[in-house]
């Protein structure tokens, strides 16, 4: 047994490695580590016609998402703590929202200290079968936001929004 145990261990090894390899990539074979994953929403119709999302919960609790900014993609955090739809730099230039250095003017109070934003404007935000138009956005450099929010001023032109224990629910108007 023992003459064998180098080869044993070399085994595990290998297939510990094939257990985190295998678990690197999302379903459409794109290497996920280090990426912030999203919940796409599900859409119901209740009984009287309304059409609702629902996005799970996180393990951690957040509800994150993706939206789409004038075309782009946006992963998002749903963040009712948030007045406004919060970009960062790079999901704004993605979307076509270029804003510069001398844009940064307005001020924001985070729980990391003061920063500067920009505003401008998307043509539309949608989230699942959702969409409004000619929304407010404020821009923030990509090193002072991890991942963009999604705020109330967006989610007020929704619907009602609810929580449940580990999901949110958003009307579709």
């Amino acid at each position: 047994m023992a003459r064998y145990s180098g080869f044993y261990a070399i085994f595990v090894v290998a297939a510990v490695i094939a257990l985190v390899v295998s678990r690197s990539f999302d379903d459409n074979g794109n290497f996920t580590v280090g990426r912030t994953h999203t919940n796409a929403p599900a859409v119901l119709t209740t009984a009287d016609g309304t059409r609702e999302m629902m996005i799970r919960a996180t393990p951690g609790g957040s509800f994150l998402t993706e939206a789409v900014v004038d075309g782009a993609q946006v992963p998002v955090l749903v963040d009712t703590g948030a007045s406004f739809l919060t970009l960062r730099e790079s999901d704004a230039g993605r979307a076509g929202i270029y804003v510069g250095p001398q844009d940064f003017v307005h001020e924001f109070s985070t729980a990391n200290g003061i920063v500067r934003a920009a505003q401008a404007e998307a043509r539309y935000v949608e989230l699942g079968p959702g969409r409004v138009d000619r929304v407010t956005v404020f821009i923030l450099p990509d090193d002072k936001l991890d991942i963009s929010l999604l705020g109330m001023n967006v989610l007020r032109r929704f619907g009602n929004v609810s929580f449940g224990q580990d999901q949110l629910t958003i009307a579709v108007d």
